[in-house]
């Protein structure tokens, strides 16, 4: 049982899920380590920019801190490439639950205009092209 201002700490996503946390950060900082060395710029030079101390950019690259959705868009373009670059050689399992939702997106969409669905259509086909 939790005492009271006692912390719990859990790695988990979801007790279900297949890969926790760590694996997500590590997969994260493995990328940002290899576009950074691709540029040859140093931890040094990368968190210059970033106004932060080498050894934070070290703790992002080796998973042991986690990344802010905010600070991965800036290191995202201080890198020269797109958020999606951070994540497409990930070591985080695909799942289906991606595939069986898109029945039931299609039909909460049908009371949207035609140029919307369309303009929906056109975001998902463009979004399937940078999987494949």
């Amino acid at each position: 049982m939790k005492k009271k201002g006692e912390i719990i700490k859990s790695s988990k996503v979801r007790p279900e899920d297949p890969f926790d946390i760590t694996t997500i950060e590590k997969s994260i900082g493995a990328a940002i380590r290899k576009r950074r060395t691709e540029l040859t710029l140093t931890q040094n030079q990368l968190a210059m920019k970033l106004e932060l101390s080498y050894q934070q950019i070290q703790k992002y690259e080796t998973g042991l801190n986690r990344i802010t959705a905010g600070r991965l868009f800036l290191i995202s373009k201080i890198l020269f490439t797109d958020l999606d670059y951070f994540f497409k050689d990930s070591e985080i399992p695909k799942t289906k639950e991606t595939t069986t939702k898109v029945p039931t997106i299609h039909l909460k969409g049908e009371h949207l205009t035609a140029d919307v669905q369309k303009a929906i259509a056109n975001l998902v086909s463009a979004m399937a092209k940078n999987v494949h």
